[in-house]
């Protein structure tokens, strides 16, 4: 697996704040357990400060309406996260790189130093020597899609391209790409992300607010990483674009209504990250955040070449005028990309 970004920060250290409220919320449900249907609304603690929270409510965590009961499940769900049962097609690096590799033989991937940059295909288009029709499948796409998150740097911002923010977002919330699926669904294709996103940098953070709200440490143990699942359905169009509609998106690939304020703080962190450039990524809620996931695929996949497919001559190599663009290069666990040249390039600009 690549490796992760270099953390930052999250912004006001609201993950931890967070995991704080909740417990804080837990501890009052699990003392009162005949409150445990009720809301703090209800109970007239939604609106209270807490100094240790940095004079921030529950209301202002969007928990003000939400069942204490919800809280704990959700308190739970986070603590324990069962990665085998949230990555259920995980890729393997020893044989994903080198199908990786080898579909961008003869490409701008390759550099004149034999090393391979995957991460080019987040701000520009792939251009090889030929028309190729690559096969991948989506084990490797994810391999690909995690290798150029981590490496992709301050070049993403650099270009300004409206595509790439998708990608720019997932580097800043520190994530990593743990799965990509792509499965037949009846007559169409669904799409399944799994990304995680690293809390061992909170660990020491999250001991002192404990201190801090006086709560024993023995009562929580922050798990190393949360994982965000994304769903979408997908196609391709006639020019060969992948286009997704996002479905759902999960923490821990459990539905839970209090997940909404994971996802907030979640924006907060991109935002913090973003700095000045926080305007070119908006996002508000966790439709907003599913859409920039999905984002950074869609223009992976596309910069990489057109969905499709074609007859074929001395291994790869498309025969000229064959090309079938659209839903015939996706596939149950895999896709086809129809190459582009530098005159390909040249002719969209």
């Amino acid at each position: 697996m690549a490796q992760p970004a270099t953390p930052k920060c999250l912004k006001g250290c609201c993950l931890t704040i967070l995991i704080i409220v909740l417990l804080v919320v837990v501890l009052i449900g699990v003392s009162v357990a005949v409150v445990l249907n009720m809301t703090p609304d209800r109970l007239g603690i939604a609106d209270i400060a807490f100094d240790f929270l940095g004079g921030k409510t529950l209301r202002d965590y969007g928990l003000a309406d939400v069942k204490l009961k919800e809280a704990v499940k959700l308190f739970k769900e986070i603590m324990n996260p069962d990665e085998d049962k949230i990555i259920t097609n995980r890729f393997d690096e020893s044989t994903d790189k080198p199908a990786a590799q080898s579909n961008a033989a003869n490409s701008s991937i390759l550099k004149e130093d034999g090393s391979y940059d995957f991460s080019s295909a987040v701000s520009g288009k792939v251009v090889y020597d030929k028309v190729y029709l690559k096969r991948y499948l989506d084990t490797t796409l994810a391999y690909m899609f995690d290798s150029m998150i981590s490496s992709a740097e301050n070049g993403v911002e650099a270009e300004g391209d409206p595509d790439s923010t998708g990608v720019k977002f997932l580097r800043d919330i520190n994530a990593n790409v743990n799965e990509v699926t792509i499965s037949a669904s009846g007559n169409g294709y669904t799409l399944r992300i799994v990304a995680s996103i690293s809390l061992e940098t909170l660990q020491d953070e999250l001991k002192n607010a404990l201190a801090d709200a006086k709560i024993p440490q023995s009562l929580i143990k922050i798990p190393d990483r949360i994982y965000i699942v994304s769903y979408a359905t997908i196609s391709a169009d006639g020019e060969g674009r992948l286009v997704t509609v996002p479905q759902d998106i999960r923490v821990n690939d459990v539905e839970n209504a209090v997940a909404d304020a994971i996802f907030a703080v979640l924006a907060d962190s991109a935002a913090d990250a973003a700095g000045d450039n926080a305007d070119a990524i908006d996002v508000s809620d966790k439709n907003d955040i599913n859409a920039e996931i999905l984002k950074a695929f869609a223009s992976v996949i596309n910069n990489l070449g057109r969905i499709g497919t074609a007859s074929v001559q001395n291994g790869d190599e498309v025969t000229a005028g064959s090309e079938r663009y659209g839903n015939a290069g996706l596939g149950d666990h895999f896709l086809t990309l129809i190459t582009y040249t530098a005159d390909d390039v040249a002719q969209a600009e």
